[in-house]
């Protein structure tokens, strides 16, 4: 009798758990045409439009490199080998912004830039970098923003009075 109840109370608990996951897998049913059609494509347009592509967009550009956000999300996509982004947005379909440090960092040297992490205290004007920093929320307040494009006061106050500087990445040709 105990294994029945429990096998009924799995498969319910299965059944709904597309329904109960935030908004991973219902983000799918209105999800906005450009979005159908960059997915028919291949591609997560979160993602693209997220602050990892744009943070490399501004990078590249102060070093010459005519790049944009929109080609480097799928690139940066195109060399993802595990989908992490795909399967951790069905638990928050917001994990489908995400770039990992380490795919970041693969993306740059495989355009053929030097990557050298230094402390944030250490930039000076000449230097472009990207850096990662995040606010009060382990989960959701983490941001890649590129320097020179903003000042350092304005990375430090990023998420306010939270903000902490995680990771500096000195980008060169």
């Amino acid at each position: 009798m105990w294994k029945d109840k429990r096998k009924s109370l799995s498969l319910l608990l299965l059944g709904a758990l597309p329904f109960c996951n935030s908004c991973g897998l219902l983000y799918y049913l209105n999800e906005s045409t450009p979005h159908k059609e960059m997915r028919l494509l291949g591609y997560e347009l979160c993602h693209i439009e997220s602050c990892g592509p744009d943070a490399l967009a501004a990078a590249f550009k102060n070093l010459g490199i005519n790049k944009t956000y929109l080609e480097i999300g799928k690139e940066i996509q195109d060399m993802d080998r595990i989908h992490y982004r795909e399967i951790s947005s069905l638990v928050s379909h917001k994990f489908s912004r995400i770039t990992c440090p380490p795919e970041l960092l693969k993306y740059c040297r495989s355009q053929g830039l030097t990557v050298e992490k230094i402390a944030f205290d250490t930039l000076s004007p000449s230097d472009v970098a990207i850096v990662l920093i995040r606010g009060k929320n382990n989960i959701t307040d983490w941001h890649w923003i590129s320097w020179p494009d903003n000042s350092k006061e304005q990375i430090k106050d990023f998420f306010e009075e939270e903000t902490r500087v995680l990771s500096v990445y000195k980008l060169s040709k």
